[in-house]
């Protein structure tokens, strides 16, 4: 399963599901399946993404399925430099030295900033403001670097101000 940053796939064998937005959003079970961004950031490379390989050799790979740079896949991470991935075939977590595999987290976040905290199209600081929270909001999604990518409606929020440098949201749970 893969779906664009900002929407990680979630696992069908979840332990507990969550209303969110109105839509019921499914939490992993903690048997070792996690998400990871296909990440470009450090390897830098001008293909599309990484093709999934039969099995753990990087010359076993089917060319017709390939984790998008950017996109979120589920797997467990099996230790050995490679990532089982849900649908049975391999990602390699690093290329050529580098990792292109990182592991994200998903979970509510609160709104601890006063005033209005400014929901962004992109987690960059220069992309458009597409909505507006107030403190004490909550909101799901997961972290990628120092921007929140929101799960049950589209945006980024950003962990810290820019202008104050004080944290705008802080982990939480939905009953607390």
């Amino acid at each position: 399963q893969e779906r664009a940053i900002g929407r990680p796939a979630i696992s069908t064998n979840a332990i507990a599901a969550v209303q969110v937005g109105g839509q019921p959003h499914e939490l992993k079970d903690y048997k070792g399946v996690s998400n990871f961004l296909v990440d470009n950031r450090q390897l830098n490379a001008v293909t599309a993404g990484i093709a999934h390989r039969f099995s753990k050799d990087m010359e076993a790979f089917d060319a017709s399925n390939l984790a998008l740079w950017g996109t979120t896949v589920s797997g467990i991470d099996e230790g050995d430099g490679w990532l089982k991935t849900e649908s049975g075939l391999y990602l390699p977590t690093m290329v050529k030295g580098t990792r292109v595999l990182t592991p994200t987290t998903i979970g509510w976040w609160t709104v601890v900033l006063p005033g209005e905290t400014n929901v962004r199209s992109l987690g960059d600081i220069r992309s458009v403001v597409i909505g507006k929270k107030r403190k004490g909001d909550q909101v799901f999604g997961h972290q990628e670097g120092d921007w929140i990518a929101l799960e049950a409606e589209p945006g980024f929020i950003k962990l810290r101000s820019p202008r104050s440098g004080l944290r705008m949201l802080e982990p939480s749970s939905l009953l607390g």
